[in-house]
């Protein structure tokens, strides 16, 4: 194995010297976190990150990502832990990008500690200018605190996402499949504390393939669609949600085959009204049939009946749901009641008529009563 990871080195460290910094860092990502590796495998792979992405940063590029891949130079920095100097050098660049009081202390103070184990000249020269360059820069930061940064005025500037999702779809499908992966144990080294809820969320995982569950919140039973979560509460749980204090609609406005068999047919006002003023005791002895009534005219114009049709599937929805009340009803005669007292019908005819009785009051009123006013009414419910 170990020959293996010196070859992917070895491959990583030419295409870097070609300065082909993405096939580099793909070679590189063949060396598994989880593998055991040898101490030089180790620095080696994380020498050859910090100068890829220190590289990157130099790249003359706006001051988000020129931080961004320096901030990933100095991670890889950080973990050479016997050479002190590579991570002065990525703190001291990091600072002169951000011109940040705080960076250019660290990187000072690191320096420091890197001439300590220093055995070569050159790199101790490093050391001493980046000690130097850094005192003068915190005490000129001093005097001269930098101004703040408008923060949305770089986000005009700069369209990060479109840069960031044109460089991801760049990238062989294989290669974005193994990004996204990550291995369990290095999840559960993230997790602090409740250790079991996330041993529950994996077995729920691998037992469903799914990530996203439904919990039923009644009895916490798990359910991998919305559908399913849907039909267990009606069947289970559905008593537990019916309000105590709601009066409920009729037993005619609320029988489902009476709303499935009615008409549903646009009545012909002016003609009913007709009928009521003239043909009153007629009107009044008129036969209901499962709370419908044929003797009513009817109009031959389309406009109203597939609103109508959608009324209907919506009441029967309500209905199936229970979750219909008798102010539904009481609505709808008040709209009635209100149009027919234009045309002289009273209230008190109205009820005799049976007209209060029956869902197909709902078909005395015109689309333009019908559309913005049920609608409204069925969101609020």
């Amino acid at each position: 194995m170990e020959l293996q990871q010196e070859k992917v080195i070895k491959e990583a460290g030419d295409h870097f010297t070609g300065r082909n910094y993405i096939e580099a860092l793909r070679s590189l990502l063949q060396i598994i976190p989880s593998q055991p590796v040898t101490e030089y495998i180790k620095e080696s792979r994380d020498f050859l990150e910090y100068e890829i992405f220190r590289d990157v940063g130099k790249i003359p590029v706006n001051s988000d990502s020129k931080i961004t891949f320096l901030l990933a130079s100095l991670i890889s920095a950080s973990e050479i832990k016997r050479y002190f100097a590579y991570y002065a050098q990525a703190l001291f660049d990091l600072a002169e990008a951000s011109e940040s009081l705080f960076y250019y202390k660290k990187a000072s103070a690191k320096a420091l500690k890197a001439l300590r184990f220093l055995d070569f000249s050159n790199d101790e020269k490093k050391m001493y200018n980046i000690i130097q360059e850094s005192r003068v820069k915190i005490k000129n930061l001093k005097k001269n605190p930098p101004m703040p940064i408008n923060i949305q005025q770089e986000a005009r500037e700069w369209n990060g996402n479109k840069e960031l999702k044109a460089y991801w779809e760049g990238l062989s499908i294989p290669f974005r499949k193994s990004f996204m992966k990550i291995s369990v144990q290095e999840l559960k080294n993230y997790v602090n504390g409740d250790q079991q809820t996330l041993i529950e969320v994996l077995k729920t995982v691998q037992k469903r393939q799914k990530w996203k569950v439904w919990i039923c919140r009644s009895c916490s039973q798990k359910f991998s669609s919305s559908e399913a979560c849907h039909c267990h509460i009606e069947e289970e749980h559905l008593a537990d949600f019916k309000p105590s204090d709601i009066s409920w609609i009729n037993q005619v406005w609320a029988d489902s085959h009476s709303i499935s068999v009615g008409l549903w047919k646009q009545v012909d006002v002016v003609a009913c009204v007709q009928k009521i003023n003239t043909r009153f005791e007629d009107v009044k002895a008129f036969e209901y049939k499962d709370g419908w009534c044929k003797d009513w005219t009817v109009t031959k114009e389309s406009d109203r009946g597939s609103l109508l049709q959608e009324i209907r599937f919506l009441l029967l929805s309500l209905i199936k749901h229970r979750v219909i009340s008798d102010s539904f009803r009481e609505w709808i005669m008040h709209m009635v009641v209100k149009k027919l007292d234009k045309h002289d019908v009273s209230k008190e005819k109205i009820i005799d008529c049976h007209l209060e009785e029956t869902p197909q009051s709902i078909c005395f009123l015109e689309r333009d009563e019908l559309r913005p006013q049920f609608f409204s009414f069925y969101e609020r419910s």
